[in-house]
């Protein structure tokens, strides 16, 4: 279990509950304090979805095409962007029922079927925000489980 912290600009790293101080292990599980940082500005990327689809370079496909993610039953719809913002493909899925986004897949090479999808589940309050309380990670390729993202508001 690798742990990642970012509290008031300060980084921790722990690997199974334990500091790690062997510079193998360090490498082997990117436990650095750029890659938190990185991991802090992507994430804010996610949890601001879908509101972040408004930024500039962002460019949401007219097409909406109704299709099952998870079983639940979704509008897709598909979003690339300027090269300068980047130049993955993201399909983003919201419930036919209310609107509500349900998960997110994302490719570099579509036709590969690489990338990863996310599912969203539950709800946590924080401060005004509602954000979704977990997130799970899966290969495109194989559905193979990757992780997850748990909000814990303390």
């Amino acid at each position: 279990t690798v742990i990642q912290t970012l509290t008031k600009g300060e980084t921790s790293h722990l690997l199974d509950g334990q500091p790690v101080s062997d510079t193998a292990l360090i490498s082997k599980h990117r436990l650095s304090d750029d890659r938190v940082h990185m991991m802090k500005n992507y994430y804010a990327y996610l949890y601001g979805l879908p509101m972040k689809l408004h930024d500039p370079g962002t460019h949401i496909d007219e097409q909406v095409i109704e299709e099952e993610f998870n079983t639940i039953p979704c509008w897709k719809i598909k979003v690339t962007y300027d090269p300068a913002v980047g130049d993955d493909i993201w399909y983003f899925y919201f419930t036919k029922e209310n609107a509500r986004l349900v998960g997110y897949r994302f490719y570099h090479d579509e036709t590969a079927n690489d990338g990863e999808y996310i599912t969203l589940e539950g709800e946590e309050k924080v401060g005004k925000m509602i954000l979704p309380k977990k997130r799970g990670w899966y290969m495109n390729i194989d559905d193979r489980y990757l992780g997850a993202d748990i909000i814990v508001n303390n």
